[in-house]
């Protein structure tokens, strides 16, 4: 069951701020939030949130002010038909943000998990590998060619090897190379 309790706030709108209805309504009710569109959805890593009492600008407003003492959040995305915010902030992060927006009076519901510590790291060791990888195969095809006798053997074996560097390395890190 949602705990929604409502907050007063100076503005004037033509709805009010009565307790939402039971998760078990089925999206019945006219005043259920909107379901999470694609523009809402989080980016890999970043906070998601949904905030069931967040459906204003004022609301938005007290959200930001209970944020602006974190120096680690580098967006916020309020999506206030869905209720719902994305918060750009490390994960480590993330269980203080929530507190101070419970703090301000505002439930929450996290609808996205942060990636693993190692994720980050992982990725850029198997792409220095990755790499490392391709310069070794590259340089032994410049060896071969060099040292090699110029047999349509030996020719053929630097050019499987050229070619394996080549996608190992990227297609990317190529066009850049023709470039130059």
């Amino acid at each position: 069951m949602s705990t929604h309790t409502a907050r007063p706030h100076d503005h004037d709108h033509d709805h009010d701020h009565a307790p939402a209805p039971a998760a078990s309504c089925g999206g019945c009710c006219a005043h259920e939030a909107a379901p999470l569109r694609a523009a809402t959805a989080a980016a890999p890593g970043q906070l998601l949130l949904r905030i069931p009492d967040m459906d204003c600008p004022v609301e938005e407003n007290q959200i930001r002010a209970a944020l602006a003492t974190f120096g680690a959040i580098e967006q916020l995305k309020f999506d206030l038909p869905a209720r719902a915010l994305a918060i750009s902030v490390p994960a480590e992060a993330w269980p203080g943000v929530v507190s101070a927006i419970q703090a301000a009076g505002f439930a929450t519901e996290t609808l996205s998990a942060p990636l693993p510590a190692d994720t980050g790291r992982q990725a850029l060791r198997r792409e220095t590998l990755r790499l490392v990888a391709a310069l070794v195969i590259a340089a032994g095809a410049e060896l071969l060619d060099l040292l090699a006798p110029a047999t349509p053997i030996l020719q053929a074996l630097g050019m499987g090897l050229a070619a394996l560097a080549i996608a190992l390395a990227g297609f990317s890190v190529l066009r850049k190379g023709l470039a130059a």
